[in-house]
């Protein structure tokens, strides 16, 4: 059985979706909602083993993802404007190995070498900005591609892209 692994850096709705959409191809999942930044940096993992996928859920922008607001001293990691930056992933180790964030603007290739660095075959992010309503579209469709029809990563972020606009599509690294 597959597993995966949600990290939802903020509450809402959308890990929830995506727990569904998984549970429904039959992948065995773990929610990890995020008390604050430094439990991203460990949360890579399924029951301190691997995972077939981890799945970051959230809010970002060109500085990175956007981490709830806290006092200073609440967390060990002190994040200049509660951003973390893909330089804040240096030394962390992926469990995984597929990575996908939900967050604009973190669709960079910083992001993904770090991630790729850290230990994840693949990286799949969003280009630019795109409408939150393409995220369930885009997830579904590439969680069944790959995980319900067999298909490959590549293949599968191809059809997942073809169900929405084109500035709301993904990128997969490393590029096939």
């Amino acid at each position: 059985m597959s597993r995966a692994v949600i990290i939802a850096l903020e509450p809402g709705d959308e890990p929830l979706l995506i727990r569904a959409l998984l549970e429904v191809q039959g992948i065995d999942v773990q929610l990890r909602r995020i008390g604050g930044p430094s439990a991203v940096l460990t949360a890579f993992n399924f029951n301190g083993g691997p995972s077939d996928l981890a799945i970051i859920t959230g809010h970002g922008d060109d500085e990175g993802f956007i981490m709830p607001e806290m006092a200073r001293g609440i967390d060990t990691l002190d994040l200049a404007g509660n951003r973390l930056r893909a330089t804040d992933l240096t030394g962390i180790r992926v469990d995984a190995s597929t990575v996908i964030s939900t967050a604009c603007g973190t669709g960079t290739d910083a992001f993904a070498a770090a991630l790729l660095a850290a230990g994840a075959a693949h990286y799949i992010a969003p280009k630019d900005y795109p409408d939150g309503a393409a995220i369930a579209p885009i997830l579904s469709g590439l969680i069944h591609s790959v995980f319900g029809r067999a298909m490959s990563w590549p293949d599968g972020i191809a059809a997942a892209n073809a169900l929405v606009a084109p500035d709301d599509r993904f990128r997969l690294w490393p590029a096939p």
